[in-house]
């Protein structure tokens, strides 16, 4: 199988490791310790797609995108669509994670 590893950022309180933690579980994470657990890579295996997706949250813990996200193949950015969105705060967080990350050039 081929290997992808997904990084999934956001803005603060937007949900990102909740949601990594979802994609690899298939359920919401009950207490913030169980979210914790998506600061590291999770695969899984999908024997349709022939894939192995690697898959960690880190939400948007900025200091971490720099180390992680030079590896990402694809990219998720998850914001929180139920409150007022402040758009130069998710436009500088944006722009963070593909300007100033080490994000590779083409990933989705």
């Amino acid at each position: 199988p081929r290997d992808l590893h997904a990084v999934i950022i956001g803005m603060p309180g937007a949900g990102a490791k909740a949601v990594a933690a979802h994609i690899v579980t298939g359920e919401f994470p009950a207490t913030p310790e169980e979210a914790a657990s998506a600061l590291e890579w999770r695969k899984i295996s999908r024997t349709f797609e022939k894939l192995a997706l690697h898959v960690i949250g880190l939400g948007s813990q900025q200091a971490l995108w720099r180390r992680y996200l030079p590896s990402a193949e694809a990219l998720v950015f998850v914001i929180d669509g139920s409150g007022e969105i402040d758009p130069d705060r998710l436009t500088g967080s944006l722009n963070i994670a593909l300007k100033d990350s080490g994000l590779q050039d083409g990933v989705p």
